[in-house]
């Protein structure tokens, strides 16, 4: 039997409706879900993943036998795209993206472990084979320090008895691998991360058992340092870096199967210091960093082998508060996937679906995604000495503000700051001469991350204690802020006689534009005389003997120039002498004036000798 409703009824409907709706979105805005994106075009665990481009490249891996294949996903319109495969089938490898390229090292074809190493273009969508490593290695670690890429660890066999200390170094310039220092530790499964140029090694195992120890490689000085040691050992874990600390979590020992326990290491004190544990313990988990925050995904959980299973849960970690909290959690339970993060946004791609050692591999991916700010700052970036200072517009609603850096154009890059209240940041402990690659984000009060600002790119050198004025034969003025250091080296460089290098060059980090960089080659034997101009904060040279200024000096240069000093008899009896001698240790001669310094301390005409015509002496 049909009824009428009433007009009332409609509209009081329609508005609990419209409430409940919003009173939906809003959940969905503070809690986000995790939704199903298209899965791959082939199921696949121990296998690798890299981010060019806002796309997310999957390489390798294992799905009952290992794999040569490499597909790549474009978020813009959710879609797999299979690329060209390896030369070679790997698993339990490691991947680097430097200059655009993804370097595929080592691993283990499903015969043999492997020293291999190859690279994929994804402009041309080509593998190169490289030079091999000296050690065959899986479970290895691979970082990449100004350039080069550092492998360490791993095993050379399929035990923990064959656990390797060894490391070398890729030069991509050479294509040449070299022997480094080993570990003090041989160690496999473990985990390194870089901390202001440094490798830090820590947890794994080998054939003593579980490792709690941690080392440090510096690769200026090619030597391994240990470390303070964690509370734990732990093998199957993760350990990321926030705000130049490395936070390790979870995985597996031999006491406890699942760990659930956290612990910080702080470089500036060699402590390691126990953090609130998880929610649920596991290992063979994921975990990725976002505005400052660390997001735990799936894994495996258990007592023992046989009560152990597959996890869906995800939880998220507060460092500012210490405290642990539950988000919603996967579609697919697994462990042996990978996590990338792009613009805010987590990407939980394949894995093995079943707690066995056979496993089920899966080709499932899956999102979650935050709200995402609409506006992003803009940014600049100045270097100084062993610092680059970064600068942003200010974005309407942000509470606080991430800066991420990379050594790459483009990235991949780490994040080196978060909560940043305010638009300017100084990054400090850089290396001078290296560039150095930042974008910002913004973040509102909900913890919603914008997507990156433009990149900016700044090379960090010496202060300028001086400016150096170069007058050539041609008549043409150079001119450039140099360092203490910097003059002298030219200096002696120039008394030198410059046998061995007859041009000196000068780096410009200035007026770039397009360009990645700019030097002038000055050439010895057209400098007709330099000045040396020392600022205010370097300390003033020696001051001249005392004594009447008798005389004017007045020496006429090749370019036309017309020097004039005032001197004492004894400065013009030491100019005289200077220019009467054999000057081949000498070629030139300081005179420091005390007029017209302007923002400077001191000035300094160096008159070279041959360049001079002819000099006159007036007697007062």
């Amino acid at each position: 039997m049909n009824r009428k409703r009433s007009a009332k009824a409609t509209i009081a409907t329609a508005v609990l409706a419209i409430l409940l709706l919003a009173s939906n979105l809003t959940a969905l805005a503070a809690d986000p879900t995790w939704v199903a994106k298209a899965p791959m075009g082939t199921a696949r665990d121990f296998f690798q993943s890299e981010v060019i481009g806002g796309k997310i490249y999957v390489i390798g891996g294992y799905n009952g036998s290992y794999l040569s294949s490499i597909e790549v996903y474009n978020p813009s319109d959710n879609t797999w795209t299979t690329l060209a495969p390896m030369a070679t089938a790997r698993g339990q490898f490691q991947t680097v993206v430097l200059g655009g390229k993804i370097y595929a090292i080592g691993g283990y074809s499903g015969s043999s472990v492997l020293s291999s190493v190859e690279a994929y273009d994804p402009s041309t969508n080509t593998w190169t084979i490289l030079a091999s490593m000296a050690t065959p290695r899986q479970q290895h670690q691979a970082e990449i320090v100004n350039g080069k890429i550092y492998v360490t660890g791993g095993l050379s066999g399929s035990t923990v008895t064959t656990a390797l200390a060894s490391t070398e170094v890729y030069d991509p310039s050479t294509n040449s691998w070299t022997t480094l220092s080993s570990m003090s530790t041989p160690r496999c499964g473990f985990q390194a991360e870089i901390i202001n140029g440094k490798i830090y090694a820590v947890g794994g195992s080998n054939s003593s058992g579980g490792l709690a120890s941690a080392e440090v490689f510096d690769p200026d000085t090619n030597t391994w340092t240990s470390l303070a040691s964690m509370s734990t050992s732990r093998g199957l874990f993760k350990i990321l870096v926030i705000n130049g600390k490395l936070y390790s979590i979870g995985g597996s020992n031999s006491t406890v199967l699942s760990l659930n326990s956290a612990e910080v290491y702080d470089p500036s004190t060699n402590t390691w210091s126990t953090l609130t544990p998880m929610i649920t313990a596991r290992r063979s988990l994921e975990a990725v960093v976002i505005s400052g925050k660390i997001y735990i995904l799936g894994g495996m959980t258990g007592a023992t082998t046989s009560s152990s299973t597959i996890l869906s849960s995800a939880e998220v970690y507060n460092p500012s508060t210490n405290t642990w909290s539950k988000i919603g959690s996967l579609l697919t339970a697994r462990r042996y996937m990978q996590a990338e993060v792009i613009g805010g946004t987590i990407y939980v791609i394949g894995g093995s679906t079943s707690s066995s050692s056979a496993g089920i591999v899966t080709s499932a991916m899956e999102a979650y995604t935050a709200a995402i700010m609409p506006s992003f700052p803009t940014l600049t970036a100045t270097p100084g000495d062993a610092q680059v200072i970064l600068n942003w517009t200010s974005v309407p609603d942000a509470a606080s503000y991430n800066v991420y850096r990379s050594t790459t154009p483009g990235g991949p890059y780490t994040q080196v700051a978060a909560d940043v209240t305010g638009t300017t940041y100084t990054d400090t402990g850089l290396t001078n001469g290296t560039a150095y690659y930042y974008v910002v984000t913004a973040v509102d009060s909900s913890g919603a991350e914008s997507g990156y600002s433009n990149e900016a790119s700044a090379t960090p050198a010496g202060v300028s204690n001086a400016l150096l004025r170069i007058t050539m034969t041609t008549g043409e003025q150079k001119e450039y802020s140099l360092s203490a250091d910097q003059i002298s080296d030219f200096i002696a460089w120039y008394n030198g006689n410059a046998a061995d290098s007859p041009s000196y060059v000068f780096n410009k980090t200035y007026n770039l534009g397009s360009l990645a960089s700019r030097r002038d080659y000055i050439a010895f034997s057209k400098i007709a005389f330099f000045e040396v101009m020392a600022y205010q904060n370097e300390p003033a040279p020696a001051t001249p003997s005392a004594g009447t200024k008798t005389a004017l000096l007045k020496v006429t240069m090749s370019t036309g120039d017309i020097m004039e000093y005032e001197m004492t008899s004894d400065q013009l009896a030491s100019f005289s002498d200077w220019y009467d001698s054999d000057v081949t240790s000498t070629p030139t001669y300081s005179i420091s004036k005390d007029y017209n310094l302007g923002p400077f301390i001191s000035r300094t005409d160096y008159l070279v000798h041959d360049k001079i015509v002819d000099f006159e002496v007036f007697e007062y």
